[in-house]
């Protein structure tokens, strides 16, 4: 989602311009190593990451006084 942002968009209570809206996120990482036969910790090599995440609330919150604004899907996104 792409938002669109507009100068009018302030929080009503605290006229802060910042907003959050809570999210859960799962992550995947593959760690390549070598065995090290000196039985030293190994380094890793190469670290590959795969990340998803969704909207778990459907709520946009100020980030400054934290209270509760409008839905998601108020928000003015480009098309």
């Amino acid at each position: 989602m792409k938002i669109h942002y507009s100068p009018d968009m302030v929080c009503p209570y605290c006229k802060s311009e910042k907003f959050y809206i809570k999210q859960s996120y799962k992550c995947i990482c593959e760690v390549s190593m070598r065995f090290d036969l000196n039985e030293e910790e190994a380094e890793p090599e190469e670290l590959i990451t795969t990340a998803e995440h969704k909207t778990i609330n459907k709520y946009v919150y100020c980030n400054s006084c934290r209270k509760r604004l409008f839905n998601v899907s108020e928000l003015p996104t480009e098309v």
